[in-house]
């Protein structure tokens, strides 16, 4: 029995050190939204907020199921922002708002497709950006649904999020890249564009 344990606890331990697979690249996901879109119905968001590495064969032998990551959700959020689904980003951004994940504590991907990186580097600002806000107006990531008394809340010290070292190193691509947008239109991503990418910022606002 203590042998088995130990097999099982050595399985998981190499399971939760596997790094997440990296989501479609944006040229991927573009032609193909509304199949992309069709594995994340909105009314079962529960069974997909999972992370995406493959169970080791004795978990799935005795029906265990993964937990998620913040890189997996992570993912998620740059496929949804990618697609332009509102619903979806903001709903997913929400989520990650209200774990325990820092943004600057995301995983590396070392990513080899440049456009990928590029995007999922001005994501973690874009993060940064709508957390902080909530922050900044005395509403850490931790707040309750409901709150009893605010001004006990907004009198605890602000802990801003920073993006991760490696969004940082990240290049802007050398080309622009156009996302369903033009370099005139109103509304573009300032972080997306400081990466050579031209797409409408996302609506990261939430309450």
């Amino acid at each position: 029995m203590l042998f088995l344990a130990t097999i099982l606890r050595w399985i998981w331990e190499r399971y939760q050190n596997t790094p997440e697979p990296l989501p479609p690249t944006i040229r991927e996901l573009v032609p193909n939204r509304k199949r992309v879109l069709a594995d994340y119905p909105l009314a079962t968001s529960t069974q997909w907020s999972v992370s995406r590495r493959p169970l080791p064969l004795l978990a799935r032998l005795f029906r265990f199921r993964g937990y998620d990551t913040a890189a997996a959700s992570f993912y998620r959020i740059y496929e949804f922002a990618v697609l332009h689904d509102n619903t979806r980003f903001r709903n997913e951004i929400e989520y990650f708002c209200h774990q325990p994940w820092p943004i600057a504590s995301l995983p590396d991907p070392h990513d080899f497709d440049p456009e990928r990186a590029a995007f999922l580097a001005a994501l973690t600002r874009i993060l940064c950006d709508s957390f902080n806000e909530r922050i900044e107006r005395g509403l850490p990531r931790d707040a309750p649904a409901y709150i009893e008394d605010f001004a006990a809340l907004r009198s605890r010290p602000k802990k801003l999020e920073t993006p991760p070292i490696w969004a940082q190193s990240i290049r802007p691509l050398d080309r622009p890249l156009r996302i369903n947008a033009r370099e005139e239109d109103p509304g573009l991503s300032t972080h997306l564009g400081e990466m050579g990418i031209i797409m409408k910022a996302p609506h990261y606002s939430f309450t």
